[in-house]
């Protein structure tokens, strides 16, 4: 009896070594998987400070600015555009050598002082004010551009940010299906071990009761 108990016991060496071996792989996963977050982390951390931030921040303000001195935003817009103008560091200086040389002129055709003289200087002086604030559009249409690219900079960064992490998402997976085939296989090869054992086991126990069961024919038939 104990000998067909042993013949009949089913063999666990083979789904033992599959266990151990999916065991194996589970752990090598786990420690793929740490590795794979900690370098797409370090990958990450040079994209979080956004170098972009003030120069999109000036742009967006220059815009405003640009579209108020268009009067795009209404009188109240056109009106705070006026109020933020300001003439450069050299306007005084050119006023004043241009008044200077018209006063010049006027006084050596014996005109100082004339209608006439006035009118020169009014319309050189309006002359320069409109040259100093078309500089000035000129000035934020261009910080404006500036503030365009750097949001473009921006998107490109975000589009990078997103595909790290897509590519750690990809990454992940793609050791943990590897892990769950090879770990799934292991077990199955293991559990096919022990079916092939228990088989070539029944295979034993038949014939050694069909020589018994011979030997008692024999046995009878003297």
């Amino acid at each position: 009896m104990a000998l067909l108990g042993g013949l009949l016991g089913g063999n666990t060496a083979g789904s033992q070594a599959g266990m151990s071996n999916a065991l194996l792989q589970a752990i090598a996963s786990g420690q793929a998987q740490g590795a794979l977050n900690e370098n797409y982390g370090n990958a990450k951390k040079n994209y979080e400070t956004n170098y972009y931030d003030p120069y999109s921040q000036a742009g967006s303000g220059a815009l405003g600015m640009y579209q108020n001195a268009l009067g795009l935003n209404g009188a109240e817009g056109n009106k705070t555009a006026q109020g933020a103008f300001q003439v450069s560091p050299g306007y005084q200086f050119a006023m004043d050598q241009g008044t200077q040389a018209l006063d010049r002129s006027a006084a050596g055709k014996g005109m100082y002082g004339s209608g006439n003289n006035a009118i020169a200087l009014t319309q050189f002086g309006q002359g320069l004010a409109n040259q100093e604030y078309n500089n000035w559009l000129t000035g934020l249409s261009g910080l404006s551009n500036t503030g365009l690219t750097a949001a473009a900079g921006q998107t490109n960064r975000q589009g990078q940010l997103a595909g790290i992490d897509t590519g750690l998402g990809n990454s992940l997976a793609g050791v943990i299906t590897g892990a769950s085939q090879t770990g799934g296989k292991a077990i199955q090869d293991g559990q096919m071990a022990d079916a092939a054992s228990n088989a070539a086991g029944g295979a034993n126990l038949f014939s050694a009761l069909l020589g018994g069961a011979n030997l008692g024919l024999k046995a009878y038939g003297k």
